[in-house]
């Protein structure tokens, strides 16, 4: 999770910094910088414009928001399942076959 935050980091560092007119120089200097900094912050008159981050961290910034929102998921179903299903006590299923069959339900409301 800390590698998810420092992605996200709203400040940067001098170095980070690419002033918009730098970008003439070409690609290639570019990608120099970002694989020596990790990360480019592309600035217009000294204020923040956008941001380049290596595919690599892009890809591991969607991975680990996508299993943290399986996670809440998975959590919220669970409590919902316990608060409506905490009387029927002979009727008991495994809970990850419980989480699936709320989450295809929830994701899939008409095919059922």
């Amino acid at each position: 999770m800390a590698e998810l935050l420092e992605l996200l980091r709203p400040s940067y560092t001098d170095d980070e910094q690419v002033p918009a007119k730098q970008m003439q120089n070409g690609y290639n200097v570019l990608r120099a910088r970002m694989r020596g900094q990790g990360r480019l912050v592309l600035t217009v008159h000294g204020h923040p414009e956008a941001v380049m981050l290596p595919y690599q961290d892009v890809k591991l910034l969607w991975d680990k928001l996508t299993a943290l929102m399986e996670q809440v998921e998975n959590n919220s179903f669970a409590a919902l399942a316990h608060k409506r299903l905490s009387n029927q006590r002979e009727k008991r299923i495994p809970l990850e076959q419980g989480l699936a069959a709320m989450r295809e339900a929830m994701l899939h409301p008409s095919d059922k």
